[in-house]
């Protein structure tokens, strides 16, 4: 059970406090340059969007992404001759996405809205793609039957869902940060005036929601993006293959250790660092990375 209350206004709220992406570039937010370094730090972190993601195979179909960022993917999918809409739950995403394809000289259509609820006919595209979005709305089986209703038959739907069979989930999640909170628990009795941030947030959800807070499915939405996300589910292959049950050709890949996020891209790293970050990036998420990326025919 997700935080009560909360529904698509507390989505809204979170992600629109700060829109993902923002903090990995030191250019002003909103410039040419700022698009162009967030760009340039998104494809070389996550360099298995370009191995996994059939960008130049959608050029001249109708496509939507839903959870747009700041578009970096979906300027890709453009600039590839996709037909492109963008779909975001927050006006601040809508706005950055629609700045960073002016960047670029391509006008999009972008609108704010739910992806619970999308405001489009029936068989309106071709592929939907979502990348972290749809686990953190707070039905995401409502979000799938609508995909899969805007879809053409034959259409094709790209999604990346957090993976739960994963070592972020076990080590990181479930031992690291829950042990992490208990800490913080005994250390604000004796240094109260020291505690605050992010893990002051998770107190007060703890306080609040009791220790049912600690459970497996409700410590991990404060986990995953921010202490104050109110939703962020994970899949096995097994659950998305039950929750996409209106589908057929249901495809699975998991990737996503990012060991050289901060080393492996940085200009001053030795392209041999790079590779062997890599390839040791690749071998251990085939089976334990974060990201749960599924291909489906409707």
């Amino acid at each position: 059970m997700a935080a009560p209350g909360q529904g698509i206004p507390g989505v809204r709220a979170f992600w629109g406090a700060e829109p993902c992406g923002t903090r990995f570039t030191a250019a002003p937010f909103g410039s040419p340059a700022f698009y162009e370094e967030y760009a340039e730090f998104r494809f070389s972190t996550e360099w298995h969007l370009l191995e996994l993601v059939p960008f130049a195979a959608c050029a001249g179909k109708e496509l939507l992404e839903i959870g747009t960022g700041l578009g970096a993917d979906g300027v890709r999918f453009a600039r590839h001759g996709a037909i492109y809409t963008g779909l975001d739950v927050t006006g601040e995403a809508v706005r950055a996405t629609r700045e960073h394809f002016r960047a670029f000289g391509l006008a999009p259509r972008l609108l704010v809205g739910d992806a619970e609820r999308l405001p489009f006919p029936d068989a309106s595209f071709d592929v939907v793609y979502s990348h972290g979005a749809l686990h953190h709305t707070p039905h995401p089986d409502r979000a799938f039957d609508e995909l899969h209703r805007v879809l053409r038959p034959g259409g094709h739907a790209i999604l990346m869902l957090y993976h739960r069979a994963s070592a972020n989930y076990y080590v990181r999640i479930l031992a690291y940060m829950r042990a992490r909170l208990l800490a913080h628990v005994v250390l604000r009795r004796f240094f109260p005036s020291s505690c605050g941030g992010d893990w002051e947030v998770r107190y007060r959800r703890w306080k609040a929601l009791g220790n049912g807070f600690l459970s497996a499915e409700e410590f991990t939405h404060s986990a995953t993006d921010g202490a104050g996300c109110p939703y962020a589910f994970t899949y096995t292959r097994r659950s998305a293959r039950r929750a996409l049950s209106l589908f057929r050709d249901v495809r699975f890949a998991v990737a996503h250790f990012p060991l050289g996020k901060y080393i492996g891209p940085s200009a001053h790293a030795r392209s041999g660092t790079r590779r062997a970050l890599r390839w040791i990036e690749r071998l251990l998420a085939r089976n334990l990375g974060w990201y749960l990326f599924v291909w489906t025919l409707k």
